[in-house]
């Protein structure tokens, strides 16, 4: 049984290992133009990290991925889900400031035929 979890660790281990490169290779490709010397930098960046000081930095890459999502999960919650109640509660509102569709064009063009006055002989 203590074999599954080492192999589980092991495996999600070497996954967070992809991400990181794949990480690197965004972060420098973004910000070094010039190819030869971006992977020269990539390499490097990638035999320190990985394959030298993996330990340190294993811990230091989670906490910098839950602290992204979690970061992420807090501003959809405040922005998109409690932000305005329910879609039809949003749709009630809305009826009521605005009306029924078409409602406000009818009555602008009531009030002005009003202010217009009646219409002139021969039209």
């Amino acid at each position: 049984m203590l074999n599954i979890y080492l192999g589980f660790l092991q495996d999600f281990d070497f996954i967070l290992q992809i991400f990181l490169i794949l990480a690197i290779i965004a972060f420098i490709r973004r910000r070094v133009t010039h190819n030869t010397l971006a992977l020269v930098l990539i390499s490097l960046t990638v035999i320190v990290m990985i394959f030298l000081f993996w330990p340190v930095f294993r811990v230091g890459y989670v906490f910098y991925i839950l602290l992204s999502v979690g970061v992420a999960g807090i501003f959809v919650d405040f922005f998109f889900i409690s932000a305005g109640g329910s879609p039809e509660e949003m749709m009630g509102r809305k009826m009521e400031t605005h009306g029924a569709p078409g409602a406000t064009d009818a009555a602008a063009r009531n009030k002005l035929v009003k202010k217009m006055g009646p219409k002139p002989p021969g039209r």
